[in-house]
């Protein structure tokens, strides 16, 4: 039987491994290291960093590492590779719930007022699956983009990118890369002292570091306008107080966090570890969530802020930032904006609710 040493805040994995795999759970790094040596293999997420100083990985069985997330700038792939470990992560798993976070985001900019949203221009940072995703949402709101992806220029010729100096130039700008530090096309700082946007709304919901989090503050004070919105910070759980407080919303890295993106990210890694060792996958079929949940609004603001754990937890990070780890990991996941069925909404609002994904009742 494989054994398998899994992140406790993974959810699904019983369900999806079943009594195929033994499964050991760890809270903190370093369980992972007292237990490896029993494992086949591992499953983590962004809060483990395995780089070469993970030296211990050497002496363990694990063959199979899988991260639950779309990024992997926490895994230093040539050095697991070396160690003779395959690495698979879950990329677009997440896509769809950041990208619902960042437009929750710009209406709360313009507080809901499609036509103020609708005069401004969105430059995109990166135009993946998430990027991609707050695209098609702003399409469907009818909101002018402008989108900056030199590396995927290179490999799709369907796609053109926009130039640094045009998506500096947008009202809003959302970033959506990989932290990189040492490629062709660095993101370290890729807002910083050598940037001067004109943007009035900066949002994060990347990587810590790919901004500059001082000249954020700074820029924005001697601006004396604008605002930041930020999900992603450089040394989490140590988050930068500064730009807490001017951030006008602040959360502790959950843009990704809802409970279909959850499942994705699970479904997808323990199909990559079934493959791998030749196991089948457990019918998924009970973890099927409800097609439609109520949910009473009699506006789209109403709506969004029912819907969406950012305003809860952009409180709470607010009263206790030292609370940044256990808000990410055990606040109550949220549903996406698809999952829920709106009664009530006013006329209005209803072309802007479906736009956004919400259903509504007959």
């Amino acid at each position: 039987m494989v054994t398998v040493l899994a992140d406790a805040h993974l959810p699904y994995l019983d369900s999806f491994l079943g009594e195929t795999c033994n499964i050991i759970r760890f809270e903190t790094a370093e369980q992972v290291t007292q237990k490896a040596s029993q494992a086949d293999a591992l499953l983590v997420r962004t809060t483990l960093k395995l780089r070469e100083s993970a030296h211990w990985l050497k002496s363990t069985p694990i063959k199979f590492i899988g991260s639950a997330t779309a990024g992997t700038d926490h895994l230093d792939i040539p050095y697991l590779n070396s160690l003779g470990m395959v690495v698979n992560n879950a990329p677009g798993c997440n896509a769809r719930a950041v990208a619902e976070y960042v437009v929750t985001c710009m209406l709360e900019f313009v507080d809901f007022d499609i036509a103020s949203l609708k005069k401004l221009t969105v430059g995109i940072a990166g135009y993946g699956h998430t990027g991609s995703s707050v695209a098609e949402i702003l399409q469907k709101l009818g909101v002018s983009f402008r989108a900056y992806d030199p590396p995927l220029e290179q490999t799709n010729a369907n796609f053109k990118s926009c130039s640094f100096s045009d998506f500096l130039s947008c009202d809003i700008l959302t970033l959506h890369v990989p932290f990189t530090t040492d490629s062709e096309f660095l993101t370290q700082h890729m807002l910083g002292s050598h940037s001067q946007p004109d943007a009035k709304l900066i949002i994060n919901a990347s990587r810590g570091g790919v901004i500059d989090e001082d000249w954020l503050v700074d820029f924005f004070i001697d601006r004396k306008s604008g605002i930041a919105m930020t999900d992603v910070w450089v040394n989490e759980p140590n988050i930068n107080l500064q730009l807490l407080k001017k951030s006008r919303i602040s959360t502790p890295h959950i843009a990704g966090y809802s409970r279909q993106a959850k499942r994705n990210a699970s479904f997808m890694i323990c199909k990559e570890l079934c493959n791998f060792f030749g196991i089948d996958l457990m019918d998924d079929a009970k973890l099927q969530i409800p097609k439609l949940l109520p949910l009473e609004a009699n506006s789209l603001k109403e709506a969004v802020r029912n819907s969406h754990i950012l305003y809860e937890l952009n409180t709470k990070l607010r009263q206790n930032p030292q609370s940044f780890s256990s808000l990410r990991n055990d606040h109550t996941l949220r549903n996406e904006f698809g999952m829920f069925e709106l009664a009530n909404i006013s006329n209005e609002d209803k072309n802007t609710a479906v736009s956004l994904g919400f259903n509504l009742s007959d």
